[in-house]
C-alpha cells in the first residue's frame, strides 16, 4: 500500500479497527447481555426510526447510556474501561488493523482516532496503541456522569469539526482516512485518500 505524501492518518474505531460496536460490548461487559437486550428492546421504536433515517442517533445513544450509567462515578467508569480494554483488546481489535497502526507508527506517521464512541471506554485502547483520540465525551458533575454528553455526538460533520478544533486549524491538513460507514463520510470526503472497510477481509 503506497500512501500519498502526508504525515497524518485518521482512523475510525468501531467497525474499522474493531470487529463489533464497542458501545454494546462495553454495556454487556459492565452489566450483562440480558440487560443490554432489555434496554435495546425498550428503545426499539426509536432504533427503528433511526435506521429509517427518521430518528436522531445522538438522542437514542444518550437515552441508552443515561439509563445505564447516570450517577456512576467517573473513577468507576474509568476503571471499568481499563478492565474492558485489558480483557478484550486482542479479541475486539482486527489483527490486520492493529498491525497497520503499529506499522504506520514505526514509519513516523501521526495517528488520530476519531470516533463516535465515548472517549471514556475507547481511551484505554488508544493509549495501549500509543495513538491520539477524539471521541464523544461524557458530561460529569461532581465527578459523576450526568446522563448527558459534554460534546455533540462525534459523528458525521462533527468529526470534521472536532478534528479541526483538536488541530487548532480552520482548514485540515492533508490526511489519509480509514473508515467503514456513512458516519465517516464528512471526514473521508476531505481526505487525500480513503480506505473503506480495509481490514474486513482478514477480520
Amino acid at each position: 500500500m503506497k500512501f500519498p505524501s502526508t504525515d497524518l492518518i485518521v482512523f475510525d474505531f468501531d467497525g474499522t479497527l474493531t470487529k463489533r460496536d464497542t458501545l454494546l460490548a462495553f454495556i454487556e461487559f459492565t452489566h450483562s447481555k440480558r440487560r443490554l437486550f432489555w434496554e435495546l428492546f425498550l428503545l426499539s421504536p426509536a432504533l427503528v426510526l433511526m435506521k429509517l433515517n427518521f430518528g436522531n442517533n445522538e438522542s437514542v445513544k444518550t437515552k441508552l447510556l443515561s439509563r445505564l450509567f447516570r450517577g456512576t462515578k467517573k473513577e468507576i467508569l474509568e476503571r471499568w474501561a481499563q478492565d474492558f480494554c485489558e480483557k478484550y483488546f486482542h479479541t475486539l481489535l482486527r489483527p490486520a488493523g492493529l498491525t497497520k497502526v503499529l506499522k504506520l507508527q514505526r514509519q513516523g506517521h501521526r495517528i488520530i482516532l476519531v470516533t463516535a464512541s465515548v472517549e471514556t471506554w475507547v481511551k484505554p485502547f488508544a493509549d495501549k496503541m500509543g495513538i491520539e483520540i477524539i471521541g464523544t465525551k461524557f458530561l460529569f458533575k461532581e465527578q459523576k456522569f450526568t446522563g448527558r454528553f459534554a460534546t455533540p455526538n462525534c459523528r458525521g460533520v462533527e468529526k470534521v469539526n472536532r478534528l479541526k478544533k483538536y488541530l487548532q486549524t480552520n482548514k485540515l491538513p492533508a490526511y489519509i482516512m480509514f473508515g467503514d460507514s456513512s458516519g465517516d463520510r464528512a471526514l473521508y470526503q476531505q481526505a487525500n485518500k480513503y480506505y473503506h472497510r480495509h481490514f474486513h477481509k482478514t477480520m
